[in-house]
C-alpha cells in the first residue's frame, strides 16, 4: 500500500525533526523533509540547520532512504487497453501490494445500435391464467441487458419469476418475463428497461385483476392497486375526487398524502373506502379546490401483510388563483371482468364488458395476429403431421419438408436454434400451394442440423 506507507514515513520524519529543533532552540533554523517516489523511487531531504545538528539529521536521512529503498520495488502494469490500465505496486517481500485501475478518455467511436423496442410488451396467458408471459422484442447492438420492474421494484428472476432473452436474428432479441402461480398481488404496472453501452430504452404495461374469480392466496393479500388512479371533477369545477381501486385482505387502512404531508379528514377533505370482499375503492374528495391544492398526491394502503402506494398528480391550467384543475375528460378503458366464451351451434361468441368514456376503438387479436372483420373466414397456420427430412445425392442435398394448413397463404421463417436462416447459394425455400394446404420445403446443400420452422 504505497500511498499509506509514504505518508507514514513523512509523519515520523517531521515529528523527529521538530523535536530536535525545539531542544536546541534554534529560532532562525528551519527544516523540511520531502519524501517522494519518482520513476527511480528516490527520496530527498532538504535541510538548513546548524552544524551542531547536521550529523544527526544526515544519519536520520540515510536510515530513511535505506528503509524506503528496501520497502519499495516498482509498479507493474498488469493490463492495458484503450480505456484503462491496471497497476500493481508492491514491496520486495511481496507483502505490501496495492492494485488500482486508471481510466482514460477514449476518442474511439463505438458502432452499434442503442436499444429500441421493435415490439412493445404484451401479455399472454397460459394454464387458464395461472401463468402469465410478458413478451417484447428489442433491436440493439451489442446485446442489451434487460431489467423488469413491478410497481417500481426490481423483479428478481427467482421462484415464481423467470426472465429470458434470446437472439432471433441480426440485432433482434426476444425477451420474456414469466410469472407463475399468478395471484391478484401480481397486478399493477410493469416496466422493462433495455440497456447497452450506447443507451437505454424502456416500455411499460399494466396488469389488472378485477374479476370475481381472481386467485386469492389463502393467507390473505397485501394491498395492491389494480388500476391507475382516476381524477373526477364536479361540473362547476369546485370539487375534485381521487379514486383508487385495489385488492387487499384483510381490509386495509388508507392514508392520503399531499407531497410528504399527511392529509387529515375534515374541512375541505372527505375520505371513504368501499369494500366488496377483497376488492376496495378508496376515494378522497377535495371541496373548494384552488391552485394551492395542485401537486403530487398519494394513497398508501396498509394491512398486516404489507402496503401499496398509488400516485396522483393534480395540475392546474395557467398559474392564477382562479384557474381550474386540469382534469382529463372521460374515463380510460377498463375491463371489470374476464372475457367469456359461449357457443351457439357451430358459432363461438367471445364477450367482454368494458367501462370507458368516450367510446373506444376495439381491435381483436389471435395471438399476435390482428383479426379483421370480413366475410372471408381465415385459418391460422397449422402444421399437419411431423416434418420430414429427406436426404438426396448421398447426403450432398438435404430437404426438410412440412405440410401446413393456412388461409391466407402463410409467411414462413426457418430457424437454426434461435437464429433465423436466410436464403443463400446453399439454402433455398420452396412453398407449394394445394388449396388451403401448403408444402413447405427447405433445400440445403450439405447437411446442417438443428433447424426449426415457424409459420404465421
Amino acid at each position: 500500500m504505497y500511498g499509506s506507507s509514504e505518508s507514514k514515513y513523512a509523519r515520523k520524519s517531521s515529528i523527529s525533526s521538530s523535536s530536535s529543533i525545539s531542544k536546541t532552540s534554534y529560532d532562525k533554523s528551519k527544516y523540511s523533509a520531502d519524501i517522494y517516489d519518482s520513476s527511480e523511487r528516490r527520496s530527498s531531504i532538504v535541510q538548513d540547520v546548524s552544524s551542531s545538528r547536521e550529523s544527526s539529521i544526515s544519519t536520520r536521512r540515510t536510515d530513511l532512504e535505506e528503509n524506503l529503498s528496501s520497502r519499495y520495488r516498482r509498479s507493474d502494469v498488469l493490463e492495458r487497453d484503450e480505456r484503462s490500465e491496471r497497476v500493481r505496486t508492491s514491496d520486495k517481500s511481496g507483502q505490501y501490494q496495492k492494485s488500482e485501475e486508471r481510466y482514460a478518455e477514449s476518442s474511439r467511436q463505438i458502432d452499434g445500435l442503442a436499444p429500441t423496442f421493435q415490439q412493445k410488451p404484451a401479455i399472454k396467458q397460459e394454464d387458464d391464467g395461472k401463468r402469465l408471459l410478458f413478451e417484447c422484442r428489442i433491436l440493439a447492438d451489442p446485446k442489451p441487458t434487460l431489467s423488469w420492474f413491478h410497481n417500481g421494484n426490481l423483479v428478481t428472476p427467482t421462484g415464481r419469476f423467470k426472465s429470458t432473452i434470446t437472439a432471433e436474428g441480426k440485432n433482434v432479441y426476444f425477451s420474456v418475463l414469466e410469472v407463475g402461480k399468478v395471484t391478484v398481488e401480481d397486478a399493477g404496472k410493469y416496466k422493462v428497461t433495455a440497456k447497452n453501452e450506447l443507451g437505454e430504452s424502456n416500455a411499460t404495461i399494466s396488469l389488472n385483476f378485477d374479476s370475481d374469480d381472481a386467485n386469492i392466496p389463502d393467507e390473505g393479500v397485501k394491498p395492491t392497486f389494480t388500476d391507475r388512479p382516476v381524477i373526477r371533477q364536479s361540473d362547476d369545477g369546485n370539487k375534485v375526487i381521487f379514486e383508487c381501486r385495489l385488492v387487499a385482505d384483510p381490509t386495509p387502512i388508507i392514508t392520503w398524502y399531499q407531497g410528504t404531508k399527511v392529509i387529515k379528514e375534515g374541512g375541505k377533505y372527505k375520505m371513504k373506502i368501499e369494500t366488496d370482499t377483497t376488492k376496495h375503492v378508496a376515494t378522497m374528495e377535495i371541496s373548494g379546490v384552488e391552485s394551492g391544492d395542485g401537486g403530487e398526491y398519494k394513497a398508501v394502503a396498509k394491512n398486516k401483510l404489507g402496503e401499496g402506494t398509488a400516485n396522483i398528480n393534480l395540475n392546474f391550467e395557467g398559474g392564477g388563483d382562479d384557474d381550474k384543475p386540469k382534469v382529463p375528460d372521460g374515463k380510460a378503458p377498463r375491463f371489470p371482468k374476464k372475457p367469456t366464451i359461449k357457443q351457439e351451434g357451430d358459432i363461438l361468441i367471445m364477450e367482454c364488458i368494458l367501462e370507458c368514456n368516450p367510446s373506444p376503438e376495439i381491435q381483436w387479436y389471435r395471438g399476435t395476429t390482428k383479426i379483421n372483420e370480413s366475410g372471408d373466414e381465415g385459418v391460422a397456420p397449422t402444421f399437419i403431421g411431423k416434418p420430414k427430412i429427406i436426404p438426396k445425392d448421398n447426403g450432398a442435398l438435404v430437404m426438410m419438408e412440412c405440410q401446413v394448413n393456412s388461409k391466407p397463404a402463410p409467411e414462413v421463417t426457418w430457424y437454426k436454434g434461435t437464429t433465423v436462416v436466410r436464403e443463400s447459394s446453399r439454402i433455398k425455400t420452396i412453398i407449394t400451394p394445394n388449396g388451403d394446404n401448403y408444402t413447405v420445403v427447405m433445400e440445403i446443400k450439405a447437411c446442417i442440423q438443428d433447424f426449426s420452422i415457424r409459420g404465421r
